[in-house]
């Protein structure tokens, strides 16, 4: 058994849950969850740790973007399409022109700094 921490796990239950840790046993997924409270119900679990850093998502799920629609910058999600976009209750308004895209990064870098 072993329990492997992320920096976030993408569930895809009912509430759409984000954890950081998984327990896979036998190759099975067992249980998702806090890895803190992950290691204290499975003591024995081998932690593994090698993707602390990285993100985890279901088999299914291949997070791509493209580049005519969205920018990734400084860890951030920027959408940018000619139309708007409501991704976990946020609406992201269209951008029709370069200005508009480089207005969108710019307030989006003065946020995060």
């Amino acid at each position: 058994m072993k329990i492997i921490k992320s920096k976030k796990l993408y569930t895809v239950n009912e509430n759409k849950d984000i954890d950081n840790a998984i327990v896979i046993d036998n190759e099975k997924i067992i249980k998702t969850g806090e890895f803190e409270q992950l290691i204290k119900e499975y003591p024995d679990a081998i932690q593994e740790l090698d993707f602390e850093d990285k993100f985890i998502y279901p088999g299914f799920i291949e997070p791509h973007h493209h580049l005519g629609f969205s920018v990734f910058m400084m860890g951030s999600f920027i959408p940018v399409d000619v139309i708007d976009w409501t991704i976990d209750g946020i609406v992201y308004k269209a951008t029709k022109n370069k200005q508009e895209i480089l207005n969108r990064i710019n307030d989006t870098i003065i946020k995060n700094n």
